[in-house]
């Protein structure tokens, strides 16, 4: 709520366009919880309708498998521009970082400069400031978050308490399957620990196997590679996919799991500057998880071996040796578990997130 002249907070009106990152979503739930009027919309004639009701307007922008959403993002805030209101843009990724084609790239770098650029505010994930100054912009128009799980559902799990050497050890992979996050390289550290000991997969989420496209043109060839490596995957015996779950079969297959797949990828920027919300959920939950030595991580925040496990998927023997080497050693594996859960707890609240955007709403608002 907003102040009114009296010093009492008011309500404010509240147009949420296009929530599709999952903390937009719980950001709209909140503020509606918290007294405000809001509505949410994917339509882009009821955006149009309702931004003149709206006090302030935020819009989330952030679909890498349909162009649609590109034009919308550009259509959307040129209006709100042309007619003076109030706009918030929060957006997690770039596509053009997902763009290896320099005559398109040259297109999204002008579309998402002019975007950027209509918005009095733009939120950005902390691990994505090369995205204000890809596209030059002045650091009081820009609050960067901390991308925060569920704690009331991802709560830490009772685990079984069997040996790993009574079944087979257990790897998990949850979120949707995007390409840059390096699924498809856990397959040559997989083999590796199935050559010495019985070992699964379990892989959970949606998987697109349509290409981004601009002006009907595949964005990344490298794209079209990885999700016929991950579609041949999905496929394996060995491997057990279980499309989308429910959060209860979500956490059932975490507490069986011995260790869980964040993110392989090291390569280019689009990967290296994700801090997954799985890979948050995860540690949250109370898994081990396994990710390729990122920036994104390269903070005090993460230790290697003490609540997260690093591993180079480039090395896949020495991958798989780190890995059988935690899971011969239950109380090291734990103990990783125990940090991963109080890091999250000490260090990731979305509570705190959600009180930053909406005091820089309010400004916008008042401007």
């Amino acid at each position: 709520m907003q102040q009114g002249v009296s010093g009492v907070r008011v309500a404010m009106k509240v147009l949420v366009y296009l929530p599709i990152d999952a903390f937009v979503k719980r950001w709209a739930h909140r503020l509606e919880a918290d007294g405000h009027e809001v509505e949410s919309t994917f339509t882009f004639s009821i955006f149009t309708r309702r931004l003149r009701w709206a006090d302030c307007t935020l819009v989330n922008a952030t679909k890498h498998d349909a162009p649609r959403y590109l034009w919308k993002l550009l259509l959307s805030l040129l209006w709100a521009r042309l007619l003076r209101r109030p706009v918030a843009l929060c957006v997690s990724i770039d596509l053009l970082d997902l763009c290896d084609r320099r005559p398109l790239r040259a297109l999204l770098w002008v579309v998402n400069w002019i975007a950027f650029h209509c918005p009095r505010l733009v939120i950005l994930l902390a691990t994505r400031k090369h995205m204000a100054r890809r596209y030059g912009l002045p650091e009081r128009r820009v609050v960067f978050i901390r991308n925060c799980p569920d704690r009331v559902k991802f709560q830490p799990l009772e685990r079984s308490p069997e040996r790993v050497g009574d079944r087979p050890l257990t790897f998990l992979y949850h979120g949707e399957l995007l390409w840059w996050h390096g699924l498809e390289r856990f397959l040559a550290i997989y083999e590796e620990i199935k050559r010495r000991q019985p070992a699964r997969l379990i892989v959970t989420g949606n998987f697109y196997p349509t290409a981004f496209r601009v002006l009907g043109l595949a964005a990344s060839r490298r794209e079209i590679v990885v999700k016929r490596q991950l579609a041949a995957l999905l496929e394996r015996d060995d491997v057990h996919y279980r499309g989308r779950v429910s959060i209860d079969d979500l956490r059932w297959h975490m507490a069986e799991a011995d260790f869980h797949v964040s993110l392989l990828n090291n390569d280019n920027v689009q990967a290296r500057t994700e801090l997954r919300t799985c890979l948050l959920e995860a540690m949250a939950a109370g898994m081990a998880c396994l990710h390729a030595p990122t920036p994104a991580i390269a903070t005090p925040l993460f230790r290697d071996g003490e609540n997260i496990v690093l591993v180079d998927p480039g090395d896949p023997v020495a991958c798989a040796e780190k890995i059988l080497q935690l899971a011969r050693a239950p109380e090291r594996l734990d103990a990783i578990r125990r940090n991963a859960v109080r890091t999250i707890t000490e260090h990731f609240d979305i509570d705190a997130e959600y009180a930053r955007v909406l005091t820089r709403l309010e400004q916008i608002q008042q401007s």
